[in-house]
């Protein structure tokens, strides 16, 4: 009886905290935080910042369960009920499955149980499973965070592409890939950003589109005949001309780094801004 009042008091401890909120998951043990992007849908900790952790939103149901939702993927986190599946965020809609319970152990910190079969998550070997005992369960930090802008621009014309952290503007290298190196905007490559929700980029000069590669491991290249599925972006406005680009060949976030322009952030708040500057003012 006074165990039930107990988990009855931390899950309601646990939906004052965190009902209807933007949060960041941090596993205790190892100070990582929890990524699950379109490429990799398992939970995972990998991220070394907050600023790297998926964003989810939790909603609270009368149950004192939570439903939680990937912000940038819009699918819901699910448990198998085997627990020998990784924890991941797959589903378009929430059923028994995608419920769980947030019991509070500390500041900030939660025990999480899976409504599927009343297992506990725990992290192990670079994944989150729901298979463990209340005694078993991996610990793990929770904090509210700003969402992500989620809304992506459409047709944005003929731009100069500025790296905002350096000041530098894009150019296309010999090897065709994008690397900001040159501090005039008359000398910077300039592309044509085409589209709806899903944008292409065009280098000019050649009528070749920039590709992103699904491992994230190498610059974006201008070198694609037509685009198809890598060549396709989300192009986010934060504020003042600036922006968030994230790539549809893996879901990550465009940032810069000293080979060139890579799809390897985790998250929108660890990627690169980029000043979209239009090439032709007056006419777009």
């Amino acid at each position: 009886m006074i165990c039930a009042f107990l988990a009855t008091l931390a899950c309601a401890l646990a939906a004052r905290a965190l009902s209807d909120s933007s949060i960041a998951i941090q596993d205790v043990t190892s100070g990582l935080w929890v990524v699950s992007y379109a490429a990799a849908t398992n939970l995972a900790p990998l991220g070394s910042s907050v600023t790297q952790a998926t964003i989810f939103d939790v909603a609270e149901l009368t149950t004192g369960a939570f439903e939680v939702l990937n912000y940038e993927t819009k699918q819901f986190m699910t448990a198998d009920s085997s627990g020998t599946a990784p924890v991941a965020s797959t589903r378009s809609e929430a059923s028994t499955d995608e419920k769980f319970f947030f019991l509070q152990t500390g500041t900030n910190t939660y025990i999480i149980q899976a409504n599927s079969n009343g297992l506990y998550l725990q992290t192990v070997g670079g994944a989150i499973y729901n298979n463990a005992t209340e005694a078993g369960a991996s610990v793990y930090t929770v904090v509210t965070q700003t969402a992500p802008v989620t809304d992506a621009e459409g047709t944005l014309g003929e731009v100069f592409i500025e790296d905002v952290a350096s000041s530098l503007y894009v150019t296309v290298s010999a090897s065709s890939a994008l690397v900001p190196t040159t501090s005039v905007r008359a000398s910077g490559a300039i592309f044509k950003m085409n589209g709806d929700t899903l944008t292409t980029i065009e280098y000019l000069t050649t009528g070749e589109f920039v590709t992103a590669n699904k491992p994230g491991n190498q610059p974006l290249t201008a070198t694609a005949a037509t685009p198809s599925g890598w060549e396709e972006y989300s192009v986010f406005f934060l504020t003042s001309g600036r922006y968030a680009i994230k790539a549809n060949s893996n879901g990550l976030y465009l940032q810069t780094t000293s080979a060139g322009i890579v799809n390897s952030a985790f998250s929108q708040a660890s990627g690169s801004v980029y000043n979209l500057v239009n090439a032709n003012p007056g006419r777009r």
